[in-house]
């Protein structure tokens, strides 16, 4: 019920993030075009004197706080429904692995056999099925802040650094060519100095992720037949689904071994 109640909400945060985009996008694209014009001696003296004075370059750190701000809405509302859609489709009921009944999975025994349930291991955050490279990750951040981040798995904060180098460079472009401020010159050196830092915390950040795949593969080559199903002989897997089965019932189709 509660995923119902909440998936609506991701759906009204993806409609709101796609506004803001276009929005952003119209003001990026508007300003852009009347600089064009203006840039051309005939229409800034005979067409437009007085538009072309009257100068919007406010508009152009809006756009791009705008489309930052609907980009991150966008994704966010699109993994936290696909995460809901997930969680929905997870199996609710199972089969006793003993006489093939169906139970719930929040039963602690079987109510036709009493037998106890094993539940399932608790896991942590998912694992990328492969490994990725530091350097590439590394390399990515010195052009795009962020981008190293999202390559990594770490989309959040991917998103908060590229919203800090869009505004980095909102704020350049205003003090060298708006206000013609020598304050750009500050702004510049900040940008040099966070860059090397940025790349060196994404190459810590995938070899992390690099760390949890490593431990992930050896927890998983580690796993060994239960000692009733050697014993017995049985299969390790149902031939019905495929799954994991070591008993007499498969506990996920339920189908007899």
């Amino acid at each position: 019920m509660k995923t119902s109640v909440k998936a609506p909400k991701r759906k009204a945060l993806i409609v709101v993030g796609i506004l803001l985009l276009i929005v952003g996008f119209f003001f990026v694209v508007y300003v852009k075009t009347e600089h064009y014009l203006c840039s051309w001696t005939y229409f800034d003296h005979m067409v437009f004197p007085i538009y072309c004075d009257r100068w919007i370059h406010p508009y152009l750190p809006l756009g791009i706080i705008l489309f930052v701000l609907g980009l991150g809405l966008t994704v966010g509302g699109y993994l936290k429904l696909r995460s809901l859609k997930k969680r929905a489709s997870g199996h609710r009921i199972l089969n006793c692995r003993s006489c093939g009944a169906l139970v719930n999975i929040e039963d602690s025994s079987c109510k036709s056999c009493g037998t106890p349930l094993r539940l399932p291991k608790a896991v942590g955050a998912p694992v990328s099925r492969r490994k990725k490279s530091p350097g590439l990750a590394a390399l990515g951040s010195f052009f795009i802040w962020g981008s190293g981040h999202i390559y990594a798995g770490k989309v959040a904060r991917g998103i908060a650094l590229l919203f800090a180098d869009f505004m980095l460079l909102a704020f350049t472009y205003l003090f060298s060519v708006v206000y013609h401020s020598i304050f750009y010159l500050f702004v510049g050196v900040l940008g040099l100095i966070l860059t090397p830092i940025i790349m060196w915390h994404a190459y810590r950040v995938t070899e992390e992720h690099n760390a949890k795949f490593l431990r992930a593969i050896a927890v998983k080559g580690k796993e060994e037949v239960p000692p009733e199903a050697s014993m017995r002989g049985e299969r390790r897997f149902c031939p019905w689904c495929g799954e994991k089965a070591d008993t007499p019932f498969c506990p996920h189709c339920g189908g007899k071994l």
